[in-house]
């Protein structure tokens, strides 16, 4: 079983970042010595090409770190790409609906649950299957399968998704479901704006529960995060790799300020 994906099964609380515009292999390692659980790499906003996210996602398998991969679209070719390369699992952008999930289970999981496209003589495997029926039920155990929930509809129709078979937990992404809602650029610091985000972590909570599988939270408000956990949420990705930088580049320059009086 993944790392990630155990300790999700144990009931702990995993805490994880995004990878969106840093192109180098050994950034889930980086991520992983300082602290997090997993990295989500951007591939629906970001510019990775799939070298580069093949590149990290074996530097992260010699280390045991999880990668995610949002992809850009739920064609078979996109899916199976990411999927053939190694990648823990995928997170799927903007659902609003259960079709877009049962696509995405049809073209990532092995029969008897989907329909993936065998093809045993590759990185995912390994390069060596013994027993190839015993590999794809394992790697159907393994493959990690998230939605994000970005839509009014998305939220009204969350119980029908969260019933998708062969799903293994939906996230909340804040920002555009917000601006979905109706707000402004200013949408996230309204109060009418935290109520409805707080609503919606409930309901999300709640429906996954009910249907046994995980939930969870994409934001860099540590509010959001410390919210979604007090309504049971497990899977948290905070910040990302560009505002990581930033936060400490601005944290050290405002320290060495100090030093021009010496000048």
């Amino acid at each position: 079983m993944s790392v990630l994906k155990d300790r999700l099964k144990s009931g702990e609380l995993v805490i994880g970042t995004m990878a969106v515009e840093f192109n180098t292999p050994n950034l889930p390692r980086m991520l992983q010595v300082s602290g997090f659980e997993y990295v989500i790499v951007d591939c629906e906003h970001g510019y990775f090409d799939y070298t580069s996210v093949a590149n990290m996602i074996a530097v992260a398998k010699g280390w045991g770190m999880s990668v995610i991969v949002r992809i850009p679209d739920t064609t078979r070719t996109c899916i199976l790409k990411y999927m053939d390369m190694g990648a823990s699992g995928l997170l799927v952008p903007m659902v609003s609906g259960p079709e877009d999930m049962q696509r995405v289970v049809e073209y990532a999981k092995y029969r008897p649950i989907g329909k993936r496209g065998v093809a045993l003589n590759r990185t995912h495997a390994g390069y060596e299957v013994p027993d190839a029926e015993a590999y794809m039920r394992q790697a159907n155990e393994d493959t990690i399968l998230l939605g994000q929930i970005e839509t009014v509809e998305g939220l009204e129709r969350i119980d029908e998704i969260c019933a998708v078979t062969g799903i293994d937990g939906m996230l909340l992404g804040p920002n555009d479901l917000l601006q979905d809602i109706g707000g402004d650029g200013d949408a996230l610091s309204t109060e009418a704006a935290r109520a409805h985000l707080n609503g919606a972590i409930s309901k999300l909570g709640k429906a996954a529960h009910r249907h046994a599988i995980w939930s969870g939270i994409i934001s860099s408000d540590q509010s959001h995060l410390k919210t979604s956990v007090e309504h049971g949420m497990q899977l948290l990705s905070w910040s990302s790799d560009v505002r990581l930088m930033m936060a400490q580049a601005s944290i050290g320059l405002r320290q060495l300020e100090a030093l021009r009086h010496l000048h």
